[in-house]
Protein backbone atom coordinates (compact mmCIF):
# COMPACT_ATOMS: atom_id res chain seq x y z
CA UNK A 1 0.00 0.00 0.00
CA UNK A 2 1.35 3.43 -0.90
CA UNK A 3 -0.04 6.95 -1.25
CA UNK A 4 -0.42 8.83 -4.53
CA UNK A 5 -2.10 12.12 -5.27
CA UNK A 6 -5.49 11.38 -6.79
CA UNK A 7 -7.57 13.62 -8.99
CA UNK A 8 -7.88 16.17 -6.20
CA UNK A 9 -5.43 17.53 -3.67
CA UNK A 10 -5.93 14.52 -1.40
CA UNK A 11 -3.39 11.72 -1.36
CA UNK A 12 -5.23 8.45 -1.87
CA UNK A 13 -4.00 4.99 -0.97
CA UNK A 14 -2.91 2.79 -3.85
CA UNK A 15 -3.29 -0.97 -3.59
CA UNK A 16 -0.46 -2.70 -5.44
CA UNK A 17 -1.02 -6.22 -6.73
CA UNK A 18 2.08 -8.18 -7.63
CA UNK A 19 3.01 -11.86 -7.60
CA UNK A 20 4.61 -13.33 -4.50
CA UNK A 21 6.69 -15.68 -6.63
CA UNK A 22 7.94 -15.02 -10.13
CA UNK A 23 8.13 -11.74 -11.95
CA UNK A 24 5.00 -11.48 -14.09
CA UNK A 25 1.42 -12.70 -14.36
CA UNK A 26 -1.42 -12.60 -16.84
CA UNK A 27 -4.60 -10.69 -16.20
CA UNK A 28 -7.85 -9.79 -17.91
CA UNK A 29 -8.84 -6.13 -18.13
CA UNK A 30 -12.03 -4.96 -19.84
CA UNK A 31 -12.77 -8.62 -20.70
CA UNK A 32 -9.56 -8.87 -22.75
CA UNK A 33 -6.51 -10.91 -21.88
CA UNK A 34 -3.54 -8.62 -21.41
CA UNK A 35 0.22 -9.19 -21.87
CA UNK A 36 2.26 -10.44 -18.97
CA UNK A 37 2.61 -7.72 -16.36
CA UNK A 38 4.51 -7.42 -13.10
CA UNK A 39 2.29 -4.98 -11.19
CA UNK A 40 -1.25 -3.58 -11.10
CA UNK A 41 -2.17 -0.51 -9.06
CA UNK A 42 -5.62 0.63 -7.96
CA UNK A 43 -6.57 3.86 -6.21
CA UNK A 44 -8.51 2.97 -3.08
CA UNK A 45 -11.69 4.90 -2.23
CA UNK A 46 -13.11 5.49 1.24
CA UNK A 47 -15.38 2.44 1.18
CA UNK A 48 -12.57 0.08 0.16
CA UNK A 49 -10.17 1.71 2.66
CA UNK A 50 -12.71 1.11 5.44
CA UNK A 51 -13.11 -2.52 4.45
CA UNK A 52 -9.36 -3.12 4.10
CA UNK A 53 -8.58 -1.54 7.47
CA UNK A 54 -11.35 -3.23 9.48
CA UNK A 55 -11.94 -6.71 7.99
CA UNK A 56 -9.75 -9.23 9.80
CA UNK A 57 -9.09 -11.36 6.69
CA UNK A 58 -7.56 -8.32 4.96
CA UNK A 59 -5.70 -7.06 8.03
CA UNK A 60 -3.80 -10.35 8.22
CA UNK A 61 -2.24 -9.82 4.77
CA UNK A 62 -1.46 -6.09 5.16
CA UNK A 63 1.56 -4.93 7.10
CA UNK A 64 1.35 -2.35 9.88
CA UNK A 65 2.57 0.48 7.64
CA UNK A 66 -0.22 -0.20 5.13
CA UNK A 67 -2.87 -0.27 7.87
CA UNK A 68 -1.53 3.03 9.25
CA UNK A 69 -1.72 4.64 5.79
CA UNK A 70 -5.34 3.51 5.44
CA UNK A 71 -6.18 4.83 8.90
CA UNK A 72 -4.51 8.20 8.17
CA UNK A 73 -6.38 8.44 4.85
CA UNK A 74 -9.73 7.79 6.55
CA UNK A 75 -8.92 10.27 9.32
CA UNK A 76 -8.06 12.94 6.73
CA UNK A 77 -11.34 12.28 4.92
CA UNK A 78 -13.37 12.64 8.12
CA UNK A 79 -17.03 12.40 7.03
CA UNK A 80 -16.39 13.00 3.33
CA UNK A 81 -16.65 10.16 0.83
CA UNK A 82 -13.80 9.55 -1.58
CA UNK A 83 -15.17 7.84 -4.71
CA UNK A 84 -14.33 4.28 -5.59
CA UNK A 85 -12.62 3.81 -8.93
CA UNK A 86 -13.19 0.86 -11.21
CA UNK A 87 -10.04 0.96 -13.28
CA UNK A 88 -6.42 -0.02 -12.89
CA UNK A 89 -3.50 2.38 -13.17
CA UNK A 90 -1.42 0.89 -15.96
CA UNK A 91 2.23 1.80 -15.90
CA UNK A 92 5.46 0.69 -17.47
CA UNK A 93 4.85 -2.99 -16.70
CA UNK A 94 1.91 -2.86 -19.13
CA UNK A 95 3.01 -0.19 -21.57
CA UNK A 96 6.34 -1.92 -22.24
CA UNK A 97 4.39 -4.77 -23.91
CA UNK A 98 2.12 -2.68 -26.15
CA UNK A 99 2.31 0.14 -28.68
CA UNK A 100 1.00 3.28 -27.00
CA UNK A 101 -0.10 6.45 -28.76
CA UNK A 102 -1.54 9.64 -27.30
CA UNK A 103 -2.85 12.80 -28.91
CA UNK A 104 -4.15 15.39 -26.45
CA UNK A 105 -6.70 13.59 -24.25
CA UNK A 106 -7.05 10.46 -26.42
CA UNK A 107 -4.79 7.47 -25.75
CA UNK A 108 -4.65 4.13 -27.57
CA UNK A 109 -2.73 1.01 -26.57
CA UNK A 110 -2.42 -1.75 -29.18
Amino acid sequence: MSLLRGTGALHSPVLKIKPRLGGEFTCTLAKKEQPWISLLRFHVGSQAANQLSTAQNYRTILNETSINKLTDFLRELSDRAFPERTYALLGQSFLSHVSYYQLRDVAIAL
